[in-house]
């Protein structure tokens, strides 16, 4: 449980369900992903987090290989081929 913007992606990127005490998030991906759910009535605080559901489906901030796609966009330019 967490009101951090940023422990719910951090949550999310690690396959680990959360429950986000706020009326709305800066990460509508994981909402929409089921790895977090956001309440700001802590009265049903209990019910709500046994409804996360744990369904990692795509990968909505990227693969993790930027950098890669970047140097290699980087040597075809250099090398005079069109990207």
């Amino acid at each position: 449980m967490t009101e951090s913007g940023g422990l719910q992606k951090e949550a999310f990127l690690l396959g680990v369900p959360c429950t986000t005490i706020r009326a709305e998030t800066e990460w509508p991906e994981t909402l929409e992903r089921g790895m977090n759910v956001l309440n700001h009535d802590l009265h049903d605080l209990g019910e709500v987090t046994r409804r996360v559901v744990t369904n990692r489906l795509g990968a909505p901030f990227g693969e993790g290989n930027a950098a890669s796609k970047i140097v290699e966009i980087l040597r075809k330019s250099r090398d005079g081929v069109s990207v």
